[in-house]
């Protein structure tokens, strides 16, 4: 972890508020006129890099009077250890064996509460929390009412009527998603030049606009015709009201963009993401009492084996976001959840079921009691199910199963 400059002693009181017990960290103090400070500066960046499991501080005393005041500081530089809120140390002088052998005192690897993540294990599993947001976009009365007005809404529910005249879950599903793949959206992979007519080449990493980030763009792909040597740009939009309007992209795009589609029907539907390289959509049948998978690139309704038996893809972390709920769904894509499990070695298992735990009641919050039981019996649903569709592969066979799954039909996702 890189050495953090840290100005008031508010700043320092919450970095240790919210410190491990366990975690060590240590505060240089320093100024910038100070021969000796100058000197150990990037050794002590150096001790960052190499102890990733402490937190490396450092102060000028010069603008932080206040923090320097509070412990005494007099000579610089000055070192102080820091572990659980107390002063367990000092070291004064650039003496680099007497900051290393006071940091190997009293440094540990190992958090005190067994559930808390490491630093790695922190980075790791900050990709989870970037998709909890998406449930604002399709809960929007405005963006539902956009994806309305450009979907043929009578026709789809009147063609999903069974004979009792009633709209048939299932077959919405099909309908919706036959249209919405076959008349409505596209896949991108490269752009043809509006000028010469020829495929450009590149996808090179971009710059997006003012204009492309105010629509969701946080990427952009820069593609170079191999005729004229025109520029083209594809936006990656994260925005499905702007991919009403845009009606393109890869994997991503489609799933983001049906998942508005389906909450805007009123079909209740999750937005599956996976670590690997691909993303699609969850939907639940009520009549079934169970969520489906919906691949809408692939066109592919209730195979949830495609991507390891279709495509052999090993995947290893495959994450449902509801709009008020987040659960693992991995064991449902798999065909040996015990050698998937093996594969999920980035986080511990306990850090990885209390961070999602956490995740999920935080989406939680302002439910009904009666939506929160709801959810808990349909999660409790969910995990038998797996369980026992897990042990059904396994006795079926490998070679025996999905034999009509066929490749993929669409390109690279990400």
């Amino acid at each position: 972890m890189p050495v953090t400059a840290v100005r008031t002693l508010y700043e320092l009181t919450d970095v240790m508020d919210r410190a491990d017990a366990n975690r060590l960290i240590i505060v240089d103090f320093y100024a910038v006129w100070c021969g000796p400070c100058r000197h150990i500066s990037p050794i002590f960046e150096q001790m960052s890099a190499e102890f990733g499991n402490a937190t490396f501080l450092k102060v000028d005393v010069d603008q932080s009077r206040d923090i320097s005041s509070r412990y005494g500081i007099t000579a610089m530089p000055t070192f102080l250890f820091f572990k659980n809120k107390a002063l367990v140390d000092t070291v004064r002088g650039a003496n680099e064996h007497a900051i290393r052998s006071t940091i190997q005192k009293h440094y540990s690897t190992t958090p005190a509460n067994p559930n808390s993540a490491s630093d790695d294990e922190k980075r790791f599993l900050e990709q989870f929390v970037r998709h909890t947001g998406r449930r604002n976009y399709y809960t929007d009365e405005v963006f539902k009412a956009l994806a309305r007005s450009v979907m043929p809404e009578e026709e789809l529910l009147l063609k999903s009527k069974n004979e009792k005249g009633e709209v048939d879950e299932m077959e919405l599903l099909r309908n919706l998603m036959d249209w919405f793949k076959n008349d409505f959206f596209t896949w991108f992979d490269s752009p043809t030049c509006e000028k010469c007519t020829l495929k450009a080449s590149g996808g090179l990493a971009g710059t997006p606009t003012k204009n492309e980030q105010e629509d969701g763009a946080s990427r952009v792909e820069i593609f170079i015709c191999n005729g004229c040597n025109s520029e083209m740009r594809f936006p990656r939009y994260n925005n499905p009201a702007k991919l009403l309007q845009t009606r393109t992209g890869r994997c991503g795009e489609w799933a983001n963009c049906f998942a508005l589609m389906l909450s805007a029907i009123g079909l209740e539907s999750r937005y599956i993401f996976d670590t690997t390289d691909h993303v699609w959509n969850e939907v639940f049948i009520n009549s079934e009492n169970r969520w489906i998978h919906v691949d809408p690139c692939e066109n592919i309704l209730d195979r949830p084996l495609l991507y390891t038996k279709g495509w052999s893809k090993q995947l290893s972390y495959c994450i449902a976001y509801g709009n008020d709920h987040v659960s693992d769904v991995t064991w449902r894509y798999v065909y040996d959840a015990k050698l998937t499990a093996q594969r999920r070695y980035e986080v511990r298992p306990a850090v990885f079921e209390n961070f999602l735990a956490k995740l999920n009641a935080r989406q939680m919050e302002g439910c009904s009691d009666e939506r929160k039981k709801t959810l808990a019996v349909r999660r409790a649903v969910d995990l038998i199910e797996m369980a026992v569709a897990n042990e059904k592969y396994q006795k079926i066979g490998w070679e025996k199963l999905g034999d009509d799954l066929g490749g993929r039909t669409t390109g690279g996702c990400f």
